[in-house]
């Protein structure tokens, strides 16, 4: 596995050469550090599942640059929209019906800066789940991840080195594919505010 500071000036290009080649990173978001692959690449997909020992039937979400690029991969309703542009970006995930088919697509705009640039630069979502084993703790100390992920060699796999993140909640899952809407996770976002936020009621 190759390994790189966030603040390198080539960092973002390096990051997304490895999306390109269908490989696999590691990188710190806004919540804990995360382990990703580019929309457009199911191996990749399949190894990051491998690599966390995670059940193949348990999702995982889909982080978008934008509002605009969350739209155009799941259906998401104008009064929906309206409540998203309150809690995106940051540790909000909505559930969604797909756009291209049957099915639900998770959806999250994360608030972080190196993130979203290459996510900007790539042109399409990352799949990303918390860089850890299944069914341990998300990481948001680099060693910790590193250490859990130090047997992986493959060269198409990177780890981007941003440092210890501050300790905080993974997002607040809302599936917007039922109505009421039903609050899947609870995290930052209280369910009061998102009543505020959305104007309704949620399970």
């Amino acid at each position: 596995m190759k390994k790189i500071l966030i603040d390198d000036a080539d960092a973002v290009e390096k990051t997304v050469a490895i999306l390109r080649e269908g490989g696999v990173v590691i990188m710190p978001t806004d919540t804990v550090y995360g382990i990703g692959c580019a929309y457009d690449k199911p191996t990749a997909l399949e190894r990051i599942i491998a690599l966390k020992g995670r059940d193949e039937q348990k999702p995982i979400a889909l982080l978008a640059g934008s509002l605009a690029m969350a739209a155009e991969y799941a259906i998401i309703l104008p009064k929906i929209k309206a409540g998203l542009m309150e809690v995106w970006p940051g540790p909000f995930t909505g559930v969604f019906q797909k756009i291209s088919g049957e099915g639900k697509e998770g959806m999250r705009v994360p608030n972080h800066v190196f993130v979203r640039a290459v996510i900007d630069a790539y042109g399409k979502p990352l799949w990303m789940t918390s860089a850890n084993k299944s069914g341990q703790l998300a990481q948001t100390h680099v060693a910790a991840v590193a250490r859990d992920f130090q047997d992986a060699t493959d060269s198409d796999m990177l780890m981007v080195d941003g440092g210890d993140i501050p300790d905080s909640m993974a997002s607040t899952v809302v599936d917007f594919t039922i109505m009421p809407p039903k609050i899947l996770r609870m995290g930052p976002v209280s369910r009061e505010r998102l009543q505020e936020i959305f104007k309704t009621t949620f399970q």
